[in-house]
């Protein structure tokens, strides 16, 4: 289970306290919006009763050895497979294959597949997938590029088990009355990050293919965003909603059901919200590296101070050899 991005561990358990006394469905609602229903449907996968049939010691990482059995492996898990993209001779594929195999093997039960493809194998797939550097670890939804696994070369077996069974967690969480949100709505929006938004897809209809849509978008965008879909169904009204944590900052969408226009109208917010936090922290660089400027310009002032203190002496005394003046006679 990986926990919201957007959400830190206190954050969560403030809200979900706070709805404590208004009865276990409320709170059962916001622990859904905020993700331990993910945690909850994994412990289902994993208490199913299926059985490793695998041989132990064959090896547990499916290799593709061509564009074709690359094609067919997609065909053969539409909602999902992880595919480690290496090429030979690279040192960080070398540091990361014994990783991969060790997570394959622990997630033969209640885990996606592990695959792996070199770069000479790949094809026209890799310009695809935009694949350019390796190792690439993807997660490929319906065969299309969802999710990385940031900086593979360094990850354990262990990062890699989380990574994988986060992604078989839900990524869109399903409510079904609208009203169930609303009362929600106050405190999900103070878990937000200040550049982010809760995307809100409302049932419609006239809108048969909206909850295919928000998957597809949730499938590439849940690293950093929460999506929840109302199943409550209207004649009209929002179709899209992108809340942010003040009620000035939420968007609506204009647009209609079709899967390619709702995500580039997501992934537009989604940018614009990664560049606004680059920024925010390239300001809180600039800002510390001026206090420390100022810093050490203060520390030069000081100790250039203290050097000239140093060369003042004072006047030296008389001789004693040196004849005394007179004392004025009475």
């Amino acid at each position: 289970f990986v926990e919201a991005p957007w959400a830190t561990g206190d954050s969560y358990w403030r809200v979900l306290g706070r709805h404590v006394w208004k009865g276990a469905r409320q709170a059962l609602v916001i622990a859904a919006i905020l993700g331990a229903s993910q945690l909850a449907g994994y412990l289902r996968k994993r208490g199913s009763g299926e059985s490793d049939t695998a041989v132990p010691n064959a090896p547990a990482v499916l290799v593709l050895g061509n564009e074709s059995s690359f094609s067919e492996a997609l065909a053969s898990h539409p909602e999902g497979i992880v595919v480690n993209f290496h090429s030979a001779g690279c040192k960080f594929c070398t540091k990361l294959a014994p990783h991969y195999e060790v997570a394959a093997r622990e997630l033969r039960e209640g885990g996606p597949i592990l695959a792996s493809l070199d770069s000479e194998d790949g094809g026209a797939m890799l310009e695809k997938l935009n694949v350019d550097r390796y190792p690439t670890v993807l997660w490929l939804w319906r065969g299309e590029r969802a999710a990385e696994l940031a900086r593979a070369s360094e990850k354990s077996a262990a990062d890699i088990v989380k990574w994988a069974r986060w992604l078989l967690t839900p990524a869109v969480q399903d409510l079904e009355a609208r009203s169930e949100f609303l009362e929600a709505l106050p405190d999900l929006r103070g878990s937000l990050h200040e550049s982010r938004h809760l995307f809100v897809a409302f049932n419609r209809t006239d809108s048969a293919g909206l909850r295919d849509a928000i998957e597809n978008v949730a499938q590439r965008h849940r690293q950093r965003n929460v999506f929840l879909f109302i199943g409550e169904a209207a004649s009209n009204g929002t179709l899209l909603k992108a809340y942010g944590p003040d009620e000035a900052l939420d968007l609506d969408y204009n647009g209609t059901a079709e899967p390619k226009e709702v995500l580039a109208w997501v992934t537009g917010i989604v940018e614009q919200a990664v560049v606004a936090e680059l920024k925010s922290k390239v300001e809180a660089k600039k800002k510390q590296l001026e206090e420390l400027q100022a810093e050490a310009a203060l520390q030069r002032k000081a100790a250039s101070e203290g050097g000239n203190n140093s060369n003042i002496t004072a006047e030296p005394l008389a001789s004693a050899s040196e004849p005394t003046a007179a004392a004025p006679s009475a």
